[in-house]
């Protein structure tokens, strides 16, 4: 496994974004034939996390997929840190390979809501986008690639945001969480 720790992108001469957040990562084909460990590290390929450059502005319809899709990733990603996850890497390659996914997942979620006013949006989308750069804003000041342990504070801090921003996605999108819980869950997030 590899992974690159990159400051800069500017993949299409014009926009520089400036993220920690891409990498390459092994892709861990699922293996059909083991039960109850899903996942296999016999082969793999490479894949390259950067923000997605939007050519056309999304539809609204678009934005709750996307969202939806954005919040599995990273679930997805977190839920590769236990154990028993069947996943054949060290766990610290591991816990870095899922700050690369959160990381982009997260540039690419803003960068598709980008082109949107506060107005525009739902107040549950408004929130959810200031949930996501917060997150963003904080897995930055993190020097997780640096790390060697899992015990190191940067490790555990970035353990620490991604279970609190995905349970504070939760309520914000919630459809029967109230304005002022959504108000509450994302106070205590930027905190």
């Amino acid at each position: 496994m590899q992974i690159n720790k990159t400051e800069s992108l500017d993949n299409d001469g014009g926009s520089n974004t400036r993220t920690p957040f891409t990498g390459e990562v092994e892709i861990i084909p699922p293996n059909p034939k083991k039960k109850g460990n899903p996942i296999e590290s016999d082969r793999g390929s490479v894949v390259r996390l950067e923000p997605v450059k939007m050519t056309q502005i999304p539809t609204k319809e678009f934005l709750e997929p996307f969202i939806a899709q954005t919040l599995g990733s990273i679930y997805a990603s977190i839920d590769c840190l236990r154990r028993d996850s069947g996943v054949n890497l060290s766990r610290i390659k591991n816990v870095k390979s899922s700050y690369l996914i959160m990381g982009g997942e997260l540039a690419a979620l803003l960068d598709a809501l980008k082109p949107y006013s506060d107005h525009a949006l739902t107040p549950s989308h408004r929130d959810a986008r200031k949930v996501c750069r917060k997150a963003l804003e904080r897995l930055e000041a993190l020097k997780v690639m640096d790390a060697k342990a899992m015990h190191n504070k940067h490790v555990i801090g970035f353990i620490s945001v991604a279970t609190a921003y995905l349970e504070t996605m939760h309520i914000v999108l919630h459809k029967g969480t109230k304005a002022r819980d959504r108000k509450e869950a994302l106070e205590r997030f930027s905190g």
